[in-house]
């Protein structure tokens, strides 16, 4: 009779799962908390007048993060797995769509697809229609709103929240290998996310290469709009160019009529003072980033059934994005640069990783769940940076409004006094008022004169003279 076989031995990480689950537990709500932030400062600012935006990096992270999950290995790998999939509402996951669960159940579709149409459903029925009634009540009226519930900064900021998931709906339909789905995919594209990319390009070579309509402040370390009349909307597009970096010019207040241009100039850049130029990628980093980022959720899916080549073909972009920030300075801030180049190390880390699972053959779950964590946690680091000195700048801005509101009230009262005393010797002088004044009511002054001779004196008589005017006495000698 055979000895029984031994029993075999699993490997407990029961406390490492729990571990993570409380991570991921944290981590979501830690960015729940971020975005909520940044959403109430923003309009906090927004409603004193300033420009203020979103965090759409951290939501670009966050988005990221969901659709990493495509990456070859991650179904063997579930702390990672559930950290990546923790916060589905970033990306669009609202559930299904009407229409398309009836679809689910009559043709039976796959899930991915049909979690594409839900996403594609929504952001047609609700943000779309949201962005365009916004636009038209705001052109009907005629209102000039800065901030984030402004026109056209409402906008932008949507479109820059929704490209991504529709991005990445369009890349689920082109992996489904249905030509009708192809084929809505490429007009969804074409009518979306690539005319987005493309106006923001457009935008950044017509106000900020060619017409220099807003210039990088060298000493103040700010972006400053040289022209008036394009002051409101080239503020509404400062998250394509507030945080990079520009080259040094000297910018001369002038506040004139340019008589060539015969359009109002705030600032005039010397033109001697060009002498430095930012590079391609220093002025476009932010279109270029949101290509890099849709090209590399376009690839997880197609390439989603040959697990080598999606593997190398995203490392290879990714490492790409990692050299060009440890090489080159594109942001005007040390904080900013520090913190895409730490989350550019830990993206090429996590792909690196799951390259050599695929090598190995085993899964090294924990250091990708270490990668993706710290991916986030630098970003909200600096998102909370961010958010404290939106706070700050909100109370400083509060401040100077109280400051210049007690300096109006004095002007003002000083005014009426200047007003009050010549309305009153207008009216004693040449009997007319101000205009707009009303008549000084000016008491009537009776001058009552008495001489008096009866006090002698050695030198003979002297004369008292008493004056009395509206009851006050006095004497003359």
């Amino acid at each position: 009779m055979l000895p029984p076989p031994p029993s075999p031995v699993l490997v407990n990480d029961k406390n490492t799962s729990a571990a993570a689950a409380q991570v991921v537990q944290a981590v979501s709500a830690t960015i729940a908390t971020s975005v909520a932030t940044s959403l109430g400062t923003s309009i906090a600012i927004g409603s004193t007048g300033g420009s203020a935006h979103v965090s759409l990096p951290l939501i670009h992270i966050i988005q990221m993060m969901d659709i990493h999950k495509n990456i070859y290995g991650m179904d063997s790998a579930p702390n990672t797995n559930s950290l990546m999939t923790s916060t589905p509402w970033a990306s669009g996951s609202f559930g299904k769509s009407p229409l398309h669960r009836r679809r689910s159940l009559l043709e039976n579709e796959d899930i991915m697809v049909d979690k594409a149409w839900t996403k594609l459903f929504w952001i047609g029925v609700v943000v779309i229609p949201i962005a365009i009634g916004h636009a038209l009540w705001f052109r009907i009226k005629k209102i000039q709103k800065d901030g984030i519930l402004g026109y056209p900064q409402f906008q932008i900021t949507l479109f820059g929240i929704v490209v991504l998931p529709v991005v990445d709906a369009i890349a689920i339909l082109l992996s489904s290998g249905n030509p009708a789905y192809i084929a809505g995919a490429l007009l969804i594209g074409l009518g979306g996310p690539v005319p987005w990319i493309a106006y923001q390009f457009y935008f950044l070579r017509k106000y900020s290469v060619i017409s220099k309509d807003v210039c990088y402040h060298d000493k103040k370390k700010e972006w400053v709009v040289t022209r008036h009349e394009s002051g409101h909307w080239i503020r509404a597009h400062s998250v394509l160019y507030q945080k990079r970096m520009g080259h040094k010019q000297i910018i001369k207040p002038v506040f004139a009529v340019n008589p060539s241009t015969k359009k109002f100039e705030r600032y005039r850049v010397d033109d001697g003072s060009n002498t430095k130029s930012t590079s391609f990628i220093q002025t476009y980093i932010v279109p270029l980033t949101l290509v890099k980022k849709s090209v590399i959720t376009i690839l997880l899916h197609l390439l989603r059934r040959y697990h080598l080549p999606q593997l190398v073909t995203c490392l290879s972009i990714v490492s790409i994005n990692t050299l060009v920030y440890l090489t080159t300075p594109v942001y005007s801030y040390l904080a900013y640069h520090i913190s895409d180049t730490v989350a550019a190390l830990s993206e090429l880390s996590l792909y690196l990783l799951a390259l050599l699972s695929h090598a190995l053959g085993t899964s090294l779950d924990m250091g990708m769940f270490i990668c993706q964590l710290a991916i986030v946690i630098i970003t909200i680091l600096t998102n909370m940076g961010s958010s404290l000195w939106m706070i700050y700048m909100l109370i400083r801005t509060r401040r100077q409004k109280k400051a210049v509101s007690k300096l109006a009230n004095v002007a003002i009262q000083c005014r009426d006094l200047r007003g009050k005393y010549a309305n009153r010797w207008l009216w004693i002088v040449h009997q007319r008022t101000l205009q707009g004044w009303p008549q000084p009511n000016i008491p009537s002054r009776k001058v009552h004169i008495t001489v008096d001779t009866s006090d002698e004196t050695s030198h003979g008589k002297q004369r008292r003279v008493m004056f009395h005017l509206n009851g006050h006495d006095s004497e003359s000698m």
